[in-house]
């Protein structure tokens, strides 16, 4: 399986792929599916959202950021020698701590909410981690030791590594559950331990060394493992609730402890969608890479997706780059709005607002921006500059541009 970064670096640039799907659903909501004994998903509760990003990225006016916030606010992480890192790859927030994945330092750095520091766990190699609010643990899948977890408490210290006897892409852990996320593997299974595996599914719920049930089957006989490419992050969190996506699929699954079920389905133009038996035709098989690059703007992967009180946030990839933008989505006004057409103004005391989400409390959005950006925004700010919050005066004062990133907060309307 080819593993896949897809949030912004530096300048925002992106890294595109291509990449197969798991259960995929056509646009127009036909199920097209692997037959198994799995669980039915519920989609009783399902929302259904009809979205067109390009013609939302074709409108040229402007919206300030003061029609869609009711504040901003902004906070620096503190730089020291033992603190400083390049950038935020992930971020999970905790009701004390900002936690923090910079795989270029390969560091999990540890934020008090206020933005000092607390504590570091350094050579981390992951794709990405997993927070167990329950008991203040951090736990991630170390890239060197296939199917193995290692935990942390939220002091940094060590606590135990989890052998799972079976290689997830990435997982999380809710409640006293764990979720792992399996892309179209065929192997990374230990036959000593699942001697009477049979259970190919992009999700399984397991305990220990015990699976005790899986969601979303995929054919081992329709999918190259090869051609499969994914995100770094499937798994977002947004307050209590956890929502998961996947390459390729047009829905949005919500994960319980006990179940999961279609929460929303993403409509988009049949020009924007890949076929309904995408997944599972082996006409495909090997094609894949092929035939959608023949296609190129068609949207093939939803990330950075966060559900806060009366508004939804979301990034539409694909592989030309033609809806590739960061959404805001009302669920009062019904507009979907791009963040590169979101102009900054006095909610935002004129500074920027991010690229692309990292984190939702549920009522919260976080961005982030880089040191040197924002100080170039505020030199580069033609308005008069208005009288800043003492958190951005010392940072101005005090600062510079190989300070950590900035931490946003953006707490949109209702």
């Amino acid at each position: 399986m080819i593993k896949v970064k897809i949030h912004m670096k530096k300048k925002y640039t992106y890294i595109l792929f291509l990449t197969i799907i798991t259960a995929l659903y056509s646009c127009k909501g036909k199920i097209t599916e692997a037959k198994s004994d799995n669980n039915t998903l519920d989609s009783s509760q399902i929302l259904n959202l009809r979205f067109n990003p390009m013609d939302s990225l074709k409108q040229g006016s402007l919206i300030l950021a003061s029609k869609l916030y009711d504040s901003v606010s902004y906070v620096p992480l503190q730089t020291s020698k033992l603190s400083v890192f390049t950038e935020i790859d992930q971020l999970e927030v905790t009701d004390k701590y900002f936690i923090i994945l910079d795989n270029g330092t390969k560091a999990i750095l540890i934020f008090n909410k206020n933005g000092l520091f607390h504590k570091k766990i350094a050579d981390v190699s992951t794709n990405s981690f997993s927070v167990d609010y329950l008991n203040g643990q951090i736990a991630f899948v170390d890239n060197n030791e296939a199917g193995t977890l290692v935990y942390y408490d939220f002091d940094g210290n060590y606590l135990k590594k989890e052998h799972l006897g079976i290689q997830y892409f990435s997982f999380a852990i809710l409640g006293k559950e764990k979720i792992g996320y399996r892309s179209f593997e065929k192997m990374g299974i230990d036959t000593n331990v699942f001697r009477n595996f049979s259970l190919f599914s992009n999700l399984i719920y397991f305990k220990e060394k015990s699976i005790t049930t899986g969601y979303l089957p995929y054919d081992t006989a329709a999918v190259n493992p090869k051609e499969v490419a994914n995100t770094q992050k499937n798994f977002y969190k947004s307050g209590d609730d956890l929502f998961f996506i996947k390459p390729f699929d047009y829905y949005i699954y919500k994960i319980t402890t006990d179940k999961v079920t279609k929460a929303f389905h993403i409509s988009l133009p049949d020009d924007f969608c890949v076929p309904g038996d995408f997944c599972f035709n082996k006409k495909y098989l090997n094609n894949r890479r092929s035939y959608i690059a023949k296609h190129p703007d068609m949207v093939t992967l939803f990330s950075d997706f966060y559900n806060t009180k009366g508004n939804l946030f979301i990034k539409f990839y694909s592989t030309s780059g033609s809806t590739m933008d960061f959404f805001h989505y009302n669920f009062k006004t019904k507009k979907l709005v791009p963040f590169s057409h979101i102009a900054s103004d006095s909610v935002s005391n004129f500074l920027p607002l991010g690229m692309h989400g990292l984190a939702s409390d549920g009522k919260t959005l976080f961005t982030s921006v880089q040191s040197s950006f924002l100080i170039k925004s505020r030199a580069d700010s033609k308005s008069d500059w208005p009288q800043l919050p003492l958190v951005l005066t010392n940072f101005f004062t005090t600062e510079n541009n190989r300070s950590n990133p900035v931490i946003i907060k953006l707490y949109p309307k209702i």
